[in-house]
């Protein structure tokens, strides 16, 4: 006699917190149903549908705790009702987020990138252009102050 009914067996896909809330109920009901026939007939059956009862709960406790798991808040239609369903936007570690972009807005943005790039391009050259040239006249005037030093004993007077 076999325990699984043809919904435990052919329903694999990922269930929403409500679905998976209705199978665990069905599923107990099932095994209870099916505990109390079985006791009827052979009393000592009670350990092995309790064993299988168990693992079958398991497993539908952990699909139940993967749909609570994926379950999340997200703004919905005012006509929305609760156990109705609404197209959201997960990332790949399941959290909500917002549409993808437009073109208009990958346009927008490729270009503000652009533009950024270019004046920090500018700010840079200027900066290392003034950098250079402070340097520059400093080494010039250091130069120049050795150079005066070298000639300035010779048009002083001495005395």
């Amino acid at each position: 006699m076999s325990l699984d009914t043809p919904q435990t067996e052919t329903r694999r896909e990922q269930l929403t917190a409500h679905e998976a809330l209705q199978r665990l109920e069905h599923e107990r009901t099932s095994r209870l149903t099916q505990l109390r026939a079985i006791e009827e007939t052979r009393p000592d059956a009670e350990e092995q549908v309790m064993s299988t009862q168990k693992d079958t709960i398991r497993r539908v406790l952990a699909e139940v705790e993967a749909a609570v798991a994926r379950v999340g808040k997200a703004a919905t239609a005012s006509a929305a009702t609760a156990p109705s369903r609404s197209a959201c936007r997960v990332d790949t570690e399941g959290k909500l987020t917002d549409a993808p972009l437009t073109p208009q807005q990958v346009r927008d943005r490729a270009i503000g990138y652009a533009v950024l790039a270019a004046m920090t391009v500018a700010l840079l050259g200027a900066a290392a252009y003034a950098y250079a040239h402070h340097r520059l006249e400093r080494h010039n005037l250091a130069g120049w102050d050795a150079a005066w030093a070298r000639t300035a004993p010779r048009w002083t007077a001495s005395r």
